[in-house]
């Protein structure tokens, strides 16, 4: 008897064996059987314990290897790297901005426009210095920076992680009395933790369900993990903060 032939009857008995247990259970059916559960219950949560750890940096080590080694040879891996690193940068946002941009001038704008712009820029200048400060390593270095900078008072930090963690991106939610605003930063890829979140990149599927019905989608299963850890975290210290704040809005900014 060929291998392949007792490999199918093996499954066969074994699929026969499974089917006979879930009748026994009350399933008259496949149809009427319910989803297996995942192999992993938090593979789209931050580990709380060793061995969800251990699980995310297997499924980490498994993505890297199939987008890298499982693809390509080493030698051409060194030589692609080798090439990137001495390419020159010739792509900035700065040449896309002058390229596509239109120069604007105090003539062409009302002094109400003007105004309004002048407004906006100051804006998105303190959303900045929000995200500069994240960077520091300290909190004391951060909370000096956006105390310097932007004269916001120990008060005005609502709730702060400095540092980042498996799957737990650092953020800060603050009080800004200068733009009326409940602003959540949070902090990009920076730290050993941050590069970890970015590289378990493996497919997660991800379904939201609507008014008008289910949307199937996939995602990025660290920046799920990190994106539903974040809102269990601050879903309701904002909450909180905009019932104790009224007329001040929500601004969510990262770099």
């Amino acid at each position: 008897m060929s291998t392949p032939a007792v490999a199918a009857g093996a499954a066969a008995l074994g699929f026969y064996v499974w089917l006979r247990q879930w009748q026994q259970c009350g399933y008259a059916s496949v149809v009427d059987l319910p989803l297996l559960p995942e192999t992993h219950a938090r593979t789209e949560a931050p580990p709380t314990t060793w061995s969800e750890t251990l699980y995310l940096f297997k499924e980490a080590f498994r993505y890297m290897y199939q987008e890298t080694f499982a693809r390509w040879h080493a030698i051409d891996l060194f030589f692609g790297l080798a090439y990137l690193s001495r390419k020159p940068t010739v792509e900035y946002p700065a040449a896309d901005i002058a390229a596509a941009g239109q120069p604007i001038s105090g003539q062409q704008l009302s002094a109400t426009d003007a105004q309004q712009l002048h407004q906006e820029l100051q804006e998105v200048r303190r959303y900045m210095l929000y995200c500069q400060g994240l960077r520091h390593h300290r909190p004391e270095q951060q909370k000096k920076h956006w105390h310097d900078l932007l004269g916001l008072g120990d008060d005005d930090i609502i709730k702060h992680n400095p540092v980042a963690g498996l799957l737990r991106p650092a953020y800060v939610v603050v009080k800004d009395h200068t733009m009326g605003s409940i602003i959540l930063c949070v902090r990009g890829t920076h730290s050993r933790p941050d590069m970890f979140t970015s590289l378990t990149g493996s497919v997660k599927p991800h379904h939201v369900v609507t008014a008008d019905g289910v949307v199937l989608g996939y995602s990025h299963l660290g920046m799920l993990a990190a994106a539903r850890w974040l809102m269990s975290s601050v879903k309701g210290t904002l909450i909180e903060a905009l019932q104790d704040n009224p007329g001040y809005s929500l601004k969510v900014v990262g770099e």
